[in-house]
């Protein structure tokens, strides 16, 4: 138990068991978030122990407050990774004008990991800046008229990490780090969206997008990033990104954005294999690998995971909707490969502050412009969904976590 960001924690575990010719293991420390993904503090390591600052509890069960459940798990050398054992600590606040005190002090500190350009710095200024901005949203949400110079200090803070975070997004190389930023960035996003300037907004979107390019290189992306990726856009959306002052630029980021995160979701997908769906209050997100072997056979029908604001949300029936033939007859070729289709469901129209779906653009451009933006009402009521489509062990646990 300690005090949120401000402590090192140290965490060990121990008493794994596997066959000999399985080792050495390896093991990785996470925590859930308030968010309930789960995400790692440390690269998989063959020390069974790792300390870091922690982001603040948010969990209240048992009687616990200021919960933060943590898990620890194996990896044999096969990549065998074991069930994860669990505990939780406490990670407390800080007087509010006494954190964002620790987190000016900090910032340099970070910068300097950022600028190594070093994936496992990286992941280290993740890890630190997610625990700053759950700090950061504690103080940002506090009604005490007391705290308010903390809280107009709050804001600046979160702008310098979103403003350093623009380019080091860019430099990743591995999931771990990647799924690290995102976390990062879906934490400092969390409250007070609406305060976001249009700079800081455009920061955003353009660290996601770069973490979804990023995934694409690498060839996988984890869900807790994915996830993190699109509830971060989903918050620019309540912070009014779509608003008429920031053109039609934002929707086609976004789009492209969710374009790039579905080839990165699909890169270990075997095409036939349910779609992977995300979820988030603005936006709800699919991805599929589909094989042209199967064009003319049976319908592509694209089925769409519902924005959580959506009015037709909590429906019986999912909606979806069959692509027509001609919108991948370029793409589908018989000897093109799979192919990565991806379906966003928009809780409002993402389109409307431009006056209407898609700008009439006549030219040839324009014309793949209108194709890859294929809108349809389908069973979503007055939502629209989008899509594109594109190129495409035997451990045991341990006994204790500490």
């Amino acid at each position: 138990n300690g005090t949120a960001l401000a402590q090192t924690f140290q965490f060990s575990t121990g008493n794994w068991t596997d066959d000999p010719d399985s080792l050495p293991l390896k093991y990785v420390f996470e925590y859930i978030t308030e968010h309930g993904l789960i995400t790692s503090i440390n690269e998989y390591s063959t020390k069974p122990n790792t300390s870091s600052a922690m982001p603040l509890g948010w969990s209240d069960a048992n009687d616990v407050t200021f919960g933060l459940p943590l898990l620890a798990k194996a990896m044999d050398v096969f990549g065998g990774v074991s069930s994860p054992i669990n505990t939780t600590i406490r990670s407390l606040p800080m007087p509010a004008s006494e954190a964002v005190a620790f987190i000016a002090n900090q910032t340099n500190a970070i910068a300097g990991l950022l600028d190594t350009g070093s994936d496992e710095e990286l992941k280290a200024a993740a890890v630190a800046v997610a625990a700053a901005a759950s700090v950061l949203s504690y103080v940002m949400d506090s009604s005490d008229p007391s705290d308010a110079e903390a809280v107009e200090k709050a804001l600046e803070l979160r702008s310098t990490f979103l403003g350093a975070f623009t380019s080091s997004s860019q430099s990743l190389s591995s999931s771990s780090s990647v799924e690290s930023f995102a976390v990062a960035i879906q934490g400092l996003t969390a409250s007070k969206p609406d305060s976001l300037s249009k700079d800081e907004q455009s920061d955003v979107l353009g660290s996601v997008q770069s973490l979804a390019n990023s995934s694409k290189t690498i060839g996988a992306i984890s869900m807790t990033a994915a996830s993190s990726g699109v509830t971060a856009m989903s918050n620019m959306i309540t912070g009014g990104v779509f608003g008429s002052t920031n053109g039609s630029g934002v929707s086609d980021t976004i789009g492209t954005t969710i374009s790039v995160l579905g080839d990165a979701l699909t890169g270990n997908m075997v095409a036939g294999e349910d779609a992977v769906e995300l979820t988030s209050d603005h936006m709800g997100v699919s991805a599929l690998l589909v094989s042209p072997a199967l064009l003319g056979k049976i319908p592509v029908t694209v089925s769409t995971a519902m924005a959580k604001n959506n009015k037709n949300s909590k429906a019986s029936v999912q909606p979806s909707f069959a692509l027509p033939p001609d919108m991948l007859s370029e793409a589908m070729s018989s000897d093109a490969g799979d192919k990565t289709v991806t379906s966003v469901n928009f809780a409002t129209n993402p389109y409307e502050s431009q006056g209407g779906l898609v700008a009439v653009d006549d030219s040839t451009d324009g014309a793949r412009r209108r194709r890859r933006r294929l809108l349809a009402s389908g069973d979503a009521g007055d939502t629209m969904n989008a899509t594109k489509t594109t190129t495409a062990g035997a451990l045991q646990k341990g006994s204790s976590v500490t």
